[in-house]
């Protein structure tokens, strides 16, 4: 508690700096032809920001960063991650109909309020759409699932 209200007080006083590094990590770019067997994520994607407040006013390089917040780590150096992802369920039982489950989290936490059992209809040439992302069937069946990634609209 001392510590933070020292860094509370210090950057009041201007001589604390923040450095923040993002990381975006993503399975699919357009054009890519993507493959899953059911159980297995269709889609992944991570967005996290890696931020620490310094106070002795030095500037880090990437690798000096990545130094520190490992040797410092739960100190002052802070992760924060959210990410959403679309897992393969395989066909339902209806037939030509396949399940996708998306799900976004926070922190590796699911957000229970996100997260959504998706039907589409499983014929080869059909788009779906969720969440901006565009993706062509090319095959679908029991054993898995082909799709092609499209641009955004």
């Amino acid at each position: 508690m001392r510590r933070l209200m020292l860094l509370a007080a210090v950057a009041s006083m201007g001589c604390v700096e923040t450095y923040t590094r993002r990381s975006e990590t993503r399975n699919w770019a357009d054009g890519k032809i993507l493959s899953a067997t059911p159980g297995d994520k269709l889609i992944a994607y991570e967005d996290c920001a890696h931020s620490f407040v310094d106070s002795s006013l030095t500037a880090l390089n990437a690798q000096q960063f990545e130094e520190w917040c490992s040797r410092h780590a739960g100190l002052s150096c802070q992760t924060s991650c959210r990410g959403f992802d679309l897992t393969y369920l395989g066909p339902a039982p209806a037939g030509k109909v396949l399940r996708l489950r998306y799900r976004e989290y926070s922190n590796a936490m699911a957000r229970p309020v996100f997260d959504a059992d998706l039907l589409y209809d499983a014929e080869p040439g059909r788009v779906i759409v969720f969440r901006g992302i565009r993706l062509r069937i090319i095959s679908a069946s029991d054993e898995g699932i082909t799709v092609e990634a499209l641009p955004r609209r």
